[in-house]
């Protein structure tokens, strides 16, 4: 009978770690779904609509929030395995080319964002996204295993580099 109640209770523990990283799998995808919102707007204005680029910070906000939610749940889980974390490295390297994307056309537009006297507000959405993405990254890195830890680190990097150099174009 212990052995049953054992072997229940090692099933339950097992199920609450796979629905974690099902949680942080459905959330990165979450994070990829609203980048790629905020990538179209941003590729679909030049920077001159005040009603688009309204939106485009409505977009940001949105990413946030996901970025927020992924932030939580990655930070809630005890155990990552290797394979679990090749999975959500794999999600992010889709993240990594849509938001270099998404940042070159924001650095691009950045002249008529001026024009339209909307710079400050702009930046202040590239500042709030900042940081949601860099307290990710970090919590990201701090959950993976010492065997992918160079490449979430590196790929932390290359993300965190992509958000810099939106921030540093909107100082």
């Amino acid at each position: 009978m212990k052995f049953f109640i054992t072997l229940a209770a090692l099933a339950c523990l097992v199920s609450l770690v796979i629905a974690d990283i099902a949680t942080v799998l459905r959330d990165v995808d979450d994070v990829n779904a609203k980048l790629a919102v905020l990538n179209k707007s941003l590729q679909s204005s030049d920077g001159t609509n005040y009603i688009a680029d309204l939106a485009v910070g409505g977009d940001v906000d949105k990413l946030v929030t996901s970025l927020n939610k992924a932030t939580k749940d990655i930070g809630a889980m005890r155990v990552v395995s290797v394979a679990q974390a090749d999975q959500v490295l794999s999600k992010l390297q889709v993240s990594k080319r849509t938001a270099t994307i998404a940042i070159n056309r924001l650095i691009a537009i950045k002249p008529n964002y001026q024009k339209a006297m909307v710079l400050g507000l702009v930046q202040g959405h590239v500042s709030k996204m900042a940081t949601a993405v860099n307290t990710f990254a970090n919590a990201a890195v701090a959950k993976t295993p010492a065997a992918r830890k160079a490449k979430a680190i590196a790929l932390k990097n290359a993300i965190v580099a992509d958000i810099t150099r939106g921030q540093k174009a909107y100082a």
